[in-house]
């Protein structure tokens, strides 16, 4: 889900959030930050991102050309972060052209899609690319309402079999916006289109997009009703493009109801979330409970039936049968979930804030990030890895650079200092390999005769005994004290000036056993 528009709709206050961040950011460090400035030094703004199951990380954005206002921009980061490949694309017509979603197939392929100018200066047309895993483009796809005016993407998935779905808002003859959702074969080939006008006949946007294992297609975003203002409005597509049911929610009063965000079960329950509350309905679009105080931008829901929302104000965990298991006043604009029931979250206050939560809802940790500019920077996407590392994009303020692509990435602190083989505890075997570190070791890149003594530590705290910023004898010297001559806590002896433990800093997060 893009953050790209709730700025104006959400109001965040979360100073006390930043205040306490040093104090919780214990359990991630910050493997790398990759800046990304276009080539006219303009407004550059990444709106999502995608992680492939080698641990490479793509980002889709738009980004201000020499002659061309704005582009697409898409980037390839390695596990390192180093940049393999950036790619832009312009529409056409020389005005502003901007991806909003991006998705990874199971080969490897990348999809980008959202709005530009192809048709002319002026109006928007749904342009959606498929990259190779090299970044070569594989096709590119235009579609042009029938008004040939304003047409954008607002999201896009894609299922098992490598076929792409793309839905958003496309203006009508006599309908202004209609929800228009469109399936792409491998190959690129049109599958089918399906065009919904609601009943209100006006402005209809479809806002998020999803897919179950059986090809089914739900769409949800909102327009207004005969009589409703704006209402939730979801639809489930069969395989084929068929409008199987199509489901609207209004709350009491009549007032403003819009959704952003859905997920389906295992079981086919589609949940949805809005500025009104969040909706479970059942496989055939029966409604199975609403809960009208749990408002929200973005929603998951695990494996286990368990629901999370998040909004700007509050991230909230709800069981399958919809009663709430806690809720978390700290917020967010986006969020994504690990394999072990761990929620994370971004948003922002003038700078990137990033959560984690345990899957009891304790905090696990904290990280803020500031670009170089010293001014707002908003975070539009984050994603998870199936080793826990967590992954952060959107739009930070350079130094004379305008605003910029930031992408960061967290990793697990599974590091205990002086464990240098990563034993998991601290024993003689920490002081033979850090003997053999000082003074037996290759530099990179090893091509010598003894490769097998190429190796360094990740991170240096590992050998950094006394933490004095190096890895020395010194360090030699105190973790044979630490082995042999330390006094046991809490130290009443005649030897208090060896009851110490090596303490975890940098990017150490694990006491010493």
């Amino acid at each position: 889900m893009k953050a790209r528009d709730f700025h104006s709709i959400w109001v965040v206050s979360v100073l006390l959030v930043c205040l306490q961040a040093e104090v919780l950011a214990i359990g991630v460090y910050e493997t790398w930050v990759a800046r990304f400035n276009g080539e006219a030094n303009g407004t550059d703004r990444a709106f999502a991102l995608a992680v492939d199951q080698q641990g490479n990380v793509y980002v889709t954005g738009s980004s201000a050309g020499v002659n061309s206002n704005l582009d697409y921009l898409t980037i390839k980061y390695s596990p390192a972060g180093e940049t393999l490949w950036t790619r832009r694309y312009d529409g056409g017509a020389r005005d502003a052209d901007r991806p909003f979603a991006i998705a990874i197939d199971q080969q490897g392929n990348v999809i980008v899609g959202g709005e530009a100018t192809v048709s002319g200066a002026g109006t928007f047309d749904f342009l959606t690319i498929k990259y190779s895993s090299g970044g070569d483009i594989l096709w590119f796809k235009i579609y042009n309402g029938p008004e040939g005016s304003f047409d954008e993407i607002n999201d896009l998935t894609v299922d098992d079999s490598g076929n792409v779905y793309v839905t958003g808002n496309s203006w009508g003859l006599g309908s202004a916006n209609d929800y228009v959702t469109i399936k792409y074969s491998p190959s690129g080939e049109s599958l089918w289109l399906n065009r919904l006008n609601g009943e209100g006949n006006s402005h209809d946007i479809p806002w998020a997009i999803t897919v179950d294992d059986s090809q089914n297609v739900f769409v949800t975003g909102y327009g207004p009703g005969l009589v409703t203002g704006n209402d939730y409005l979801t639809v489930k597509y069969s395989p084929r493009g068929d409008t199987l049911w199509a489901r609207r929610f209004n709350l009491f009063g009549n007032s403003d109801d819009p959704a952003w965000g859905l997920d389906v079960d295992v079981s086919g329950n589609v949940l949805v979330t809005g500025n009104s509350g969040t909706v479970k309905y059942g496989p055939n679009g029966e409604s199975l409970w609403g809960r009208t105080e749990i408002a929200g931008i973005e929603v998951k829901v695990d494996d286990f039936g368990y629901v999370y929302v998040v909004s700007p104000s509050a991230t909230s965990k709800v069981s399958a049968s919809g009663q709430l298991v806690w809720s978390k006043s700290w917020g967010g604009t986006d969020l994504a979930l690990d394999k072990d029931g761990n929620t994370f979250i971004c948003g922002e206050t003038e700078f990137y804030r990033s959560i984690g939560y345990t899957p009891q809802g304790e905090t696990l940790w904290l990280k803020i990030y500031q670009g170089p500019g010293n001014t707002t920077d908003g975070p539009e996407d984050i994603a998870v890895d199936d080793f826990g590392n967590v992954y952060v994009t959107g739009g930070s303020v350079g130094d004379n650079t305008g605003n910029d692509f930031a992408t960061i990435k967290y990793s697990p602190c599974f590091a205990i200092p002086a464990d240098l083989n990563i034993s998991r505890n601290v024993t003689l075997g920490d002081v033979v390999h850090l003997v053999n570190y000082i003074f037996d070791r290759d530099k990179p890149p090893c091509l010598g005769v003894d490769p097998g003594n190429c190796w360094e530590f990740s991170p240096s705290c590992r050998g950094d005994v006394n933490y004095s910023g190096a890895i020395n004898l010194g360090d030699v010297i105190h973790l044979i004290n630490f082995l042999f001559d330390r006094d046991k806590p809490p130290c009443l002896g005649s030897d208090p000036g060896n009851c110490w433990t090596p303490v975890a800093n940098g990017a150490c997060c694990l006491a010493v056993p």
